[in-house]
């Protein structure tokens, strides 16, 4: 599935370059805070799991965007990389075909993601700022899954597909702009043990900072038209 769908979104994105005029090329840092969910056949008890942690999150990211049509509409693909520290405490019954056992988890875990996003974006122009707003699909994969208890657990990586909705605002000097965002991230489900055990996902609430460099190459005649 995800073998099929890069290729399509990579010439969906190649070809709104080529008809664009307008291209902008962002990096962007920030922190994140997270939230986790457990998904299981039996109930999950834990107290952690509304429980909104930083423990030294972070992210980075590159962006394109690029006009759609000549309105307010842009197209923005984004790859980035995620960092994510969590704490939780959970107690669950499993059952691997030996009749139904008790069982407890209390750890750190530390997980590690690249991600592909590509999302509309709509935009509000007000002399210098840019008021900006999208929402699409992330494709993530895992570069780092690690659980730490008595002894260190390497678990199983995964790609979870996700949803990205995100806010900001962009100040413009001619050619370099600078832009603050804000916005919320669900990801889907990974395996913490095996498949007797509870799955993860996450919640994350993403902020960060960048630079923008816009590759303005329509003429002064085009402007004038617009």
């Amino acid at each position: 599935m995800k073998r099929k769908l890069l290729p399509c979104i990579a010439c969906l994105f190649f070809w709104n370059l080529s008809y664009s005029q307008h291209l902008e090329i962002g990096l962007g840092f920030g922190n994140n805070k997270s939230n986790i969910d457990f998904h299981h056949s039996s109930k999950v008890t834990t107290d952690d799991d509304k429980k909104w942690q930083t423990y030294w999150n972070s992210n980075f990211n590159i962006n394109l965007c690029a006009p759609i049509s000549k309105n307010r509409w842009y197209l923005k693909s984004e790859i980035g990389f995620l960092k994510i520290n969590s704490f939780f405490r959970i107690v669950y019954d499993y059952d691997e075909g030996h009749g139904i056992q008790k069982g407890s988890l209390l750890s750190y875990l530390t997980n590690q993601k690249i991600y592909f996003s590509i999302a509309p974006q709509y935009r509000i122009e007000l002399s210098s700022a840019v008021f900006k707003i999208s929402a699409g699909p992330m494709i993530t994969s895992d570069i780092f899954n690690v659980l730490t208890t008595s002894n260190s657990i390497l678990l199983p990586k995964s790609s979870p597909p996700g949803f990205k909705i995100e806010t900001g605002i962009q100040f413009n000097f001619k050619n370099i702009g600078a832009e603050f965002n804000i916005g919320y991230a669900k990801i889907g489900q990974s395996e913490l043990q095996n498949r007797w055990h509870p799955k993860i996902s996450y919640n994350l609430i993403v902020a960060n900072f960048g630079i923008i460099y816009s590759m303005n190459t329509k003429k002064k005649e085009d402007v004038k038209e617009n």
